[in-house]
């Protein structure tokens, strides 16, 4: 019954979503409003590691209309956003403020280094020990 109940609510959730859709200001069929204020509450929660369904929670949408809105404006899921900006600013730690690897690292969230290094060259195409030099 509570998980009828839950969908229920999603669905009404979805709908005023979609009702708010037809009456914000477009371009391209993506409503910027939205799409900036995901992409606003995102930047300003990097250091929280929040599920999908908190951001959705926090922005009053269901995890479909937010992936769905997030990728139609900006061409990433969610993940793939919050990954790269936690990886630019650990590019900008080990450039500007000399940190190590391993502390670039933990501020990109992985608790291994060698796991960071893989993901940090798959984004920029050089490994993080090349910016310190």
């Amino acid at each position: 019954r509570l998980a009828t109940q839950q969908k229920a609510l999603q669905i009404v959730q979805e709908a005023f979503g979609l009702f708010e859709d037809e009456v914000a200001p477009e371009v391209d069929g993506i409503r910027i409003d939205r799409a900036g204020e995901i992409r606003e509450f995102l930047d300003g929660s990097l250091d929280l590691n929040l599920s999908l369904e908190q951001i959705g929670r926090s922005l009053g949408m269901s995890v479909t209309v937010l992936q769905e809105r997030f990728r139609d404006a900006f061409g990433l899921t969610v993940g793939e956003y919050r990954r790269q900006q936690r990886l630019i600013h650990a590019m900008l730690a080990l450039r500007d403020k000399g940190a190590s690897v391993t502390d670039a690292a933990a501020l990109a969230g992985y608790s291994s280094s060698a796991n960071f290094a893989t993901a940090f060259s798959r984004q920029f195409g050089y490994p993080p020990s090349q910016v310190r030099r």
